[in-house]
């Protein structure tokens, strides 16, 4: 899978890139990435630190 046009340019808050998650293909991917590393860590939870640069939607 080729994940280069995944990302947009820098933020309003000068963090370098954010995911493009308007795209379903994109928003997948991460969803997907999400639930790979909980079932294979067993993790309770996960944190994605961009949280607040995504659309309340996503």
């Amino acid at each position: 899978m080729d994940c280069s046009n995944f990302l947009q340019d820098k933020s309003e808050y000068g963090v370098p890139r954010r995911w493009k998650v308007e795209d379903p293909e994109v928003a997948d991917y991460i969803i997907g990435v999400c639930k790979r590393w909980k079932e294979r860590s067993g993790c309770d939870g996960m944190r994605l630190d961009s949280a607040h640069l995504q659309p309340a939607s996503f």
